[in-house]
């Protein structure tokens, strides 16, 4: 393809692009629609007097009951105390012991990962807590189960939280759970039914385990903000993010669901987009959430509807958009964008056959995931800078805690959120550290422990 044709082509896919709304925000809708908004359902959230809803223009902001832990009281905990720590949700379960190592610091010294095929996710609820009891009994082989009385377990699904003698339980609040996770008699059981009662009692008569008496049930991104930043020098704020296929922060003692905000209607987006990912099947529901820009897969979706359309205008094959849903590589959308996957890397995909069409679809996968990582960055960094905004920082240097791949991996993330941040606290010095919900959740454990003896 000459390069003046190829040229007049990039301008031409730019301009569709554009009218679909895979584009970057501009300053404007960043800081005075989207932000404000933003700051308002966190505000509705946080001071709401009854149940969660998102039928008041609020985040659902979800009470914990958990409060942060604090550097001194970790400090006061022994070194060499151990806990086990568990991440379960989605497609693959970790479950993780965890020792401190020293006046700050812990270590995961023993790990195992399960991976959950789909057709096993439509399971009962007594056969989904025996299958967390297993994961304990088999990662204490070879231990000392004296050592461990606490187990946390960082979960992944929507819940409910509530304080008992034995920790804090959780409930489910529906049957059907995110990553196509079902409890399929959740009708026919007593509401609630508490999760760590019966694990306790699973882990005691199947598993032999009577030493085990606590368990505590936390959120991803709550588990997250229990992270300590580990240098003197970051000041400890009470927040916590996940970016990983979803996206949520925790504010203080809530878990703010956060990444359900819902994008303002006054943004001049075209809802394309939108309806090409519902009606491929790719989301479920008519809401705009704000997730639906920077999850990881959502990102890859938002790219194949994009794709789908182009394809009905002829400009493509629907064939890319397939190929795109299909891609299983977290990273494809990254090394497209980055130039990491070269037009001769895409060709070993043998999509087409002709060199001007490949070299043509080339360019289009590479601008599509470069237009939509930007936008993930951009709405990364507006819920960052919402949630500390709310939190009432300003300025001065803090530790932000952030787990998840799409922040620390995906191309020009980091870059992008902080522009939206600079720009909406314009004062700020944040240092984001890389954080563990396994990490934050076993600091957490370990006072919990120290205040139990």
């Amino acid at each position: 393809m000459q390069e003046e044709s190829l040229d007049s082509f990039i301008k031409e896919i730019n301009i569709n692009l554009d009218k679909i709304g895979l584009r970057p925000f501009s300053e404007y809708e960043l800081r005075d629609i989207i932000f404000p908004k933003y700051l308002h359902a966190i505000n509705v959230g946080i001071n709401r007097h009854g149940d969660p809803t998102n039928e008041d223009g609020g985040l659902l902001a979800i009470p914990t009951d958990v409060e942060l832990i604090t550097k001194e009281q970790f400090q006061n905990v022994p070194v060499g105390k151990k806990v086990i720590t568990c991440s379960y949700g989605g497609t693959n379960w970790v479950t993780s012991l965890v020792r401190k190592t020293d006046d700050i610091k812990t270590e995961i010294y023993k790990e195992n990962m399960i991976y959950i095929p789909r057709k096993q996710r439509n399971i009962r609820f007594q056969d989904f807590i025996l299958k967390m009891a297993e994961q304990i009994y088999n990662i204490l082989q070879e231990e000392d189960k004296d050592e461990f009385q606490f187990v946390g377990i960082s979960l992944g699904f929507p819940h409910r939280n509530v304080r008992t003698e034995y920790g804090i339980d959780a409930y489910f609040l529906r049957q059907k759970l995110p990553k196509s996770w079902i409890v399929r008699d959740f009708h026919k059981l007593p509401f609630p039914s508490l999760i760590g009662k019966l694990f306790l009692e699973k882990l005691l008569t199947t598993y032999s385990l009577p030493n085990i008496k606590y368990v505590y049930f936390l959120n991803d991104a709550n588990s997250v903000a229990q992270q300590l930043p580990g240098k003197d020098e970051f000041g400890e704020y009470p927040v916590g993010f996940v970016f990983g296929t979803g996206s949520n922060a925790a504010l203080k003692q809530w878990n703010l669901e956060a990444g359900k905000f819902i994008m303002p209607q006054e943004l001049d987006l075209d809802r394309r987009i939108d309806e090409k990912m519902i009606e491929l099947g790719l989301v479920h529901t008519q809401k705009k959430f704000i997730e639906h820009f920077h999850g990881g897969d959502y990102i890859r979706y938002r790219i194949a509807s994009a794709l789908s359309i182009l394809s009905e205008d002829k400009i493509i094959s629907n064939r890319i958009a397939e190929w795109m849903i299909q891609q299983e590589d977290a990273s494809i959308v990254s090394r497209l964008a980055s130039g990491d996957m070269s037009y001769d890397d895409f060709l070993d995909f043998n999509l087409v056959e002709e060199e001007t069409e490949a070299r043509r679809i080339y360019v289009i996968l590479k601008e599509c995931s470069t237009r939509a990582l930007i936008q993930a960055g951009q709405t990364i960094g507006v819920m960052i800078a919402s949630v500390l905004k709310s939190a009432e920082y300003n300025t001065g240097d803090i530790a932000v805690p952030v787990e998840g791949a799409v922040y620390w991996k995906g191309y020009g993330i980091q870059e992008q959120s902080q522009k939206v941040i600079n720009l909406l606290i314009p004062e700020n010095n944040i240092s984001m550290i890389k954080a563990s919900s396994v990490v934050g959740l076993a600091q957490f454990l370990m006072v919990q422990e120290s205040y139990v003896k």
